[in-house]
């Protein structure tokens, strides 16, 4: 099953919810159902918000693979802007040791410590609630 995510078309960004366990299959399926989604357009930003995140079951292989799938999907998913936000140390720096292997992809990655800067980092109005 993916995550739950939802698509802002207004502001061109989709919003990505990883709840629970976090691992390569969990991932490739929000990725592959997101961009395949009738609402999203090619070049929008996201928004991966690890709040609420409680076990990352990834290793590098498993890094390696989501880069072939971003590769698989470029046509699909433009050349957006990936935002992680993390909380945790754990997931900052695996958004780290990603982004390194993800610098020569499309799409820009951009590290945050918190929903409020992601959403800042893209101008974003301040989130409802």
């Amino acid at each position: 099953m993916p995550f739950p995510y939802t698509i802002d078309a207004s502001h061109r960004v989709a919003i990505i919810r990883k709840v629970g366990r976090v691992d390569v299959g969990r991932i490739r399926r929000t990725v592959e159902a997101l961009f395949t989604d009738p609402v999203w357009q090619p070049g929008f930003d996201t928004i991966w918000d690890d709040s609420q995140t409680t076990e990352l079951l990834l290793e590098r292989e498993d890094l390696i693979t989501l880069l072939d799938v971003q590769r698989e999907l470029a046509h699909l998913s433009g050349p957006g802007r990936d935002v992680m936000a993390a909380t945790r140390p754990v997931d900052q720096i695996m958004g780290q040791i990603f982004s390194m292997y993800a610098k020569d992809q499309h799409r820009t990655i951009i590290l945050c410590k918190s929903m409020a800067e992601a959403r800042g980092v893209l101008g974003l109005p301040e989130a409802n609630g």
